[in-house]
């Protein structure tokens, strides 16, 4: 049928992805997502907002870039989050 198409919900995220783009919010929500590189969020230095929820990550590493202050991770199968994740993110105040 003309219009439809299919779409491969992502898996991995790495920075390459986000180095054209800009922006407060990022909705990464209901995909396949199993890890973020470490450096993941670094082009985007104004994101405030991450919304990761129904995902399937595991574990949540250090992100140490943007100026977080929502992250929603809910309905993830987090097992190991990484000791300093949040030290960075000094103005967040929702999770």
């Amino acid at each position: 049928m003309q219009g439809e198409y299919n779409v491969m919900p992502l898996s991995y995220l790495s920075s390459v992805l986000f180095l054209t783009l800009s922006g407060v919010f990022r909705e990464l929500d209901n995909n396949a997502i199993t890890t973020l590189a470490l450096d993941v969020f670094d082009p985007l230095t104004s994101l405030e907002e991450l919304y990761l929820q129904n995902n399937e990550l595991s574990h949540f590493p250090a992100l140490q870039s943007p100026p977080l202050m929502y992250i929603d991770l809910s309905s993830n199968n987090i097992e190991t989050i990484a000791e300093d994740a949040f030290s960075y993110l000094a103005s967040l105040f929702d999770l």
